[in-house]
């Protein structure tokens, strides 16, 4: 069997909540999982819409590297609900339209959503 070379394994998951305070480490940042992506900007509000932090920095295998620590200008931020908005191109020219899997109303495809920093 031939697989074609248009086949191409790819996708972008983003957190709904993180607390940097957990001993676990993998829940102590809101850190994107992807691969395969070529090009890519995320941000984050706070309820007023001001832009608390933004990446575009993504590794050799287009999987992004930075993660948000929770914090303003180095001082914490207090738990509560934050905004991110985020977008995505492919390795292959697909325009990522937020995470499709599933039929619930969480998982509606946009590019927006909310993040739940928990102290």
């Amino acid at each position: 069997m031939l697989v074609s070379d248009s086949l191409l394994f790819k996708g972008l998951f983003i957190p709904n909540a993180f607390s940097p305070n957990n001993p676990q480490a993998d829940v102590r940042k809101f850190k994107p999982v992807g691969v395969n992506i070529k090009t890519y900007h995320i941000q984050i509000f706070d309820i007023k819409g001001n832009l608390l932090w933004e990446s575009t920095k993504l590794d050799e295998d287009g999987s992004p590297v930075e993660a948000w620590d929770g914090t303003f200008e180095g001082e914490p931020l207090p738990q509560g609900v934050y905004v991110w908005k985020a977008e995505a191109i492919f390795k292959d020219g697909t325009v990522w339209h937020g995470d499709q899997v599933g039929t619930s109303e969480l998982s509606s495809g946009k590019t927006y959503g909310t993040i739940t920093l928990i102290r």
